[in-house]
Order: structure tokens, then sequence, then C-alpha cells
């Protein structure tokens, strides 16, 4: 009996809701039917223009409320940007560059100027020099050349080995006889008297730079007169002819 009784409360209670509601329908409907009997007509208007959306807004309104690819693709925002970082990229990565060139320039370029050099030098070899060589010498006798007279046409002075150019003198190293080694001591006595006398100059030849044994070919003068010129008036040398003389 109380689950029936329930139910008929309900059915009661939906039942004046529904009749509470049509009556609310019903009013709300005079009113506005009243309201639009007192408004005046409008005069009719043209209809308008319809109105086309540009996509790329739509795009940029989207992405703007999401956070999304449009929102940080604008195109006005990406120029604003870029176009000061390219900017600066062209003067800094020269700057850098300079810069690296002029502290670590010497380290790096310092071997390619020695090739540059040494290479020209093999092309255009400097022309040679006359040297003036004042020292005391002394017959060759061991290793250690410095300032020394080997026979009548060579000596070492400076550390470096000079051959006589104008001048062909016996030997005392390998003599072919025994007149050639005493004329050979004698060429060597008189060599070594004469480059002991004073200053004089190793000058160029005019000729060839070195001989077939790499020694350095030059004359030895002293105020204009040749040193070997001075053997071969004496008879202790001969002129120079290119190839061995037979002393025997």
């Amino acid at each position: 009996m109380a689950r029936k009784a329930a139910e008929a409360e309900t059915r009661k209670a939906a039942e004046e809701a529904r009749k509470t509601e049509e009556a609310l329908a019903r009013k709300t409907a005079e009113a506005a039917a009243q309201a639009l009997a007192r408004k005046p007509a409008a005069a009719p208007s043209s209809p308008s223009p319809t109105k086309i959306e540009d996509p790329a807004k739509r795009m940029f309104d989207r992405g703007r409320a999401g956070g999304g690819l449009a929102a940080s693709a604008r195109p006005r925002r990406v120029a604003s940007v870029s176009l000061p970082l390219k900017k600066l990229k062209l003067f800094v990565i020269p700057a850098m560059v300079f810069i690296a060139v002029a502290i670590f320039g010497g380290y790096f370029l310092k071997p390619l100027d020695t090739a540059v050099a040494f290479v020209g030098g093999l092309i255009f070899p400097p022309p040679p020099v006359t040297i003036l060589a004042d020292a005391q010498f002394e017959i060759c006798q061991t290793a250690v050349r410095i300032n020394c007279v080997i026979d009548g046409a060579t000596l070492w002075y400076g550390g470096s080995e000079f051959r006589v150019a104008d001048v062909d003198a016996p030997r005392v190293s390998n003599p072919q006889c025994a007149s050639e080694a005493e004329l050979g001591r004698r060429a060597t006595a008189r060599l070594l008297e004469l480059v002991n006398a004073g200053p004089f100059e190793i000058a160029p030849s005019g000729g060839r730079g070195e001989d077939q044994y790499g020694r350095t070919l030059r004359v030895l003068m002293r105020d204009g007169q040749s040193l070997g010129g001075i053997l071969i008036d004496e008879g202790l040398a001969e002129p120079s002819t290119g190839f061995r003389r037979y002393w025997c």
C-alpha cells in the first residue's frame, strides 16, 4: 500500500510540473506576440554581401587561441627575428675569421713562407756574394775543418769548402807520382802563406757555382789580384781547364 501511495504522489508531482511548464510557455509566447505587435515594421534592406574568410587568417586565429604551429609561424614575427640574425652573421663570422688569422696565422703561415722561400730559391737562386775572409788558416789535418788549406786549389773557410776556380794544382792526396806529391806540398804551403798574409775576398768566378764534388767554386782576390794567379806565375799551379792535369 505504501508503494502505491508513493507512485501516486510521484505521478501527481510530475503532472503539476508539466502543467506549470505549459503555462509558462504560453505566457512567454503571448508576451513575445505583444512585443512584436507594438514594434514598427522595419524597412526592407538589401542583403549583405557574403563574407569570405581568409584561410591564412583562420589558421592564425586558431593557432593564436591554441598555441599551435600557426601562432609560431606568423610571417611578421619570423621576419622580425630572422633578419637581424642574418645581418649579425654577416659581421660576426668575418670578424671571427679575422681574429683567428691574426692570432694563429703566424703559426700556420710561417711554414708556408718557408716553403715558398725554399721553392723560390730553387727556381730563382740568389746571386752569389763576395765574402771578405779574415782569419788565421792552417793545414787541414783533422775531420773538423773550419779555416784550413787542403792543397794548392782547395781550402775551408767558416766551415765551408771552396775550390779555387781559376787554377789546377798538384794533389797531395793520392798523387800520381813523387814529383806531383812534392809540388803539391809546395803549392799547399804557398797558398797557406798567401791567405794568412791578410784579408782577401772569396768572390764569384762568373761560371758554375759548384764542381762535380759539390765544392763551391770561387776565386781568391786581394787588391784586385788573384791569389791563384800568383801560384800560376810561380809555377805551382796551372790555369783551370776543367780536367785533371798530369803532373808527372
